[in-house]
C-alpha cells in the first residue's frame, strides 16, 4: 500500500511539475524564434539563410536613403531654380507657346484685314472692267466697220 501510496505521490509531484516545465520550453521556444529573428540565421538543411532584425534595417535604411534621393532630384526638376530644371523648361516652353498664340491672332487679324481690302479692290476693278467691257461693246456697235484699201 505504501508502495502505491509512493507511486501516486509520485504521479502527483510529476503532473503538478509538468505544467511550468511545459510553460518554461514554450518560453524558451519563444526567447529562441525571437534571438533567431534578430540575429538571424544561416542558410541551412536546404533552407536559404534569413537575415537578421539588424541587416534587414540596414537594407531598409540604405534604401530609404536611395528614396530620398530620387526625391531630391525630381524636387529640383518639378520646382523652378537655376532654369535648368524640366519646371522652368515648361515655364518657358508655355511662355513661349503664349507668345507665338498672341503673334498667330495679330497676323490672322491683319491677314482678315487685308483680305478684305483686297476682295474690295478686286471687287472695284471688277465693276472697272465690266465698265470698260460695256464702253467698248457700245463703242464697237456704235461705230460702222472700215474697210482697208491696199
Amino acid at each position: 500500500m505504501t508502495l502505491v501510496l509512493s507511486i501516486a505521490g509520485a504521479i502527483v509531484v510529476v503532473g503538478a511539475a509538468w505544467v511550468p516545465i511545459r510553460n518554461l520550453f514554450r518560453l524558451t521556444a519563444k526567447v529562441t524564434r525571437f534571438i533567431d529573428e534578430v540575429v538571424g540565421e544561416p542558410a541551412q538543411f536546404g533552407r536559404p539563410a534569413r537575415p537578421g532584425a539588424i541587416e534587414r534595417m540596414d537594407r531598409t535604411e540604405r534604401a530609404v536613403a536611395e528614396q530620398a534621393a530620387m526625391l531630391r532630384e525630381i524636387h529640383h526638376e518639378v520646382h523652378p531654380n537655376s532654369g535648368l530644371s524640366m519646371r522652368d523648361a515648361v515655364d518657358r516652353l508655355e511662355k513661349e507657346a503664349t507668345t507665338a498664340a498672341r503673334l498667330a491672332a495679330t497676323v490672322k487679324t491683319d491677314l482678315a484685314d487685308h483680305t478684305e481690302k483686297v476682295w474690295d479692290q478686286l471687287n472695284e476693278h471688277n465693276s472697272a472692267i465690266t465698265t470698260l467691257a460695256e464702253a467698248v461693246k457700245v463703242a464697237a456697235l456704235s461705230t460702222p466697220p472700215t474697210r482697208d484699201e491696199d
